[in-house]
């Protein structure tokens, strides 16, 4: 019970105080905005960049954790595809965002912070890892879903120029890619710059959180339950269950990655389904309500996960 006090009640009350900032105005109407885009950009690529360059190569290029959290997140990916076109009729695109938003866990903001605040900066390789496993292998994989089955279809060159595009452009995904040649090859970052980023880094947790908070105060549950219901079960509940199942039977590794990889699985929806939802302005409100409600659960299951996985 102490951990839900160390742990899981600084982490969600952080969230609050973002929202309820928000809601009052009290940062003014472009805070929310302005502050997501400071940890987007600046906040966690800094952190990102920083573990990343100084980790040992084995630590980034752990191939049974990546393998357990990409496999159990393809599968999960497959049964929310088929729940979607069976259960409510969807079709591309509007499944392949639905899917998404059942398996897209936030890693970045909330499994960063969260690592962070249970286990220290010297656990918090998995959350990295599976932050750029996942955004590089499903948002690309759902990004080539929605141009291949564009009204107007698109050559494949073109196609694929838009993937790496969005990947370069997705600085969770680039810087930490920028940083394995120092890790590889054991290279010391300068100190003035190590100091640099370290204090730009030692931002991102507090402020992601807070900004999770912000993000939700224009966000309503919207009509459809049953659908948004399953998805949200699909993400909090079978999401970590088929994790849970690869890094027993399938994977071997140390304990600590597998219940790290069983724990980041039990994250709720991160923004980008929204975001990706927003631009294409299809199944907006759907997954504005997974990501609420997945979030509103997730305070459960989270916190008796801490409880009962092996650190």
């Amino acid at each position: 019970m102490l951990i839900l006090l160390d742990v899981s009640f600084p982490v969600f009350a952080l969230i609050l105080c973002g929202y309820l900032a928000g809601r009052s105005g009290l940062l003014g109407p472009q805070s929310a905005r302005a502050l997501n885009g400071f940890v987007f950009y600046f906040a966690l690529p800094a952190l990102l960049f920083s573990f990343t360059a100084k980790a040992p190569i084995a630590d980034i290029l752990n191939w049974p954790f990546i393998g357990a959290v990409l496999g159990a997140s393809l599968v999960t990916y497959i049964v929310a595809i088929a729940a979607g076109w069976s259960l409510f009729g969807q079709r591309f695109p509007v499944v392949g965002l639905s899917a998404l938003a059942g398996v897209f866990a936030n890693t970045g903001y909330l499994g960063i912070a969260l690592f962070l605040t249970a286990f220290g900066p010297e656990k918090v390789a998995p959350a990295i890892v599976a932050t750029v496993a996942v955004n590089t292998v499903f948002v690309g994989g759902t990004i080539a879903l929605l141009e291949m089955n564009e009204q107007e279809r698109r050559p494949l060159l073109p196609t694929v120029t838009n993937i790496l595009s969005a990947l370069a452009k997705n600085p969770l995904v680039s810087a930490p890619i920028i940083a394995l040649p120092f890790s590889f090859y054991a290279v010391e970052l300068a100190s003035p710059i190590s100091r640099f980023l370290d204090l730009l880094a030692s931002a991102a947790a507090p402020a992601a959180l807070f900004a999770i908070g912000m993000s939700f105060v224009n966000r309503t549950v919207g009509a459809k339950p049953s659908e948004i219901g399953t998805f949200v079960a699909i993400k909090i509940c079978l999401h970590p269950l088929l994790t849970w199942l690869a890094v027993t039977f399938v994977f071997d590794m140390e304990p600590f990655w597998a219940s790290s990889a069983v724990l980041l699985a039990a994250l709720p929806t991160a923004a980008v389904a929204f975001v990706m939802a927003q631009e294409r302005r299809i199944y907006v409100e759907q997954v504005s309500s997974i990501i609420v409600v997945s979030t509103v659960a997730s305070v459960f299951g989270v916190s008796a996960l801490l409880i009962a996985l092996p650190a």
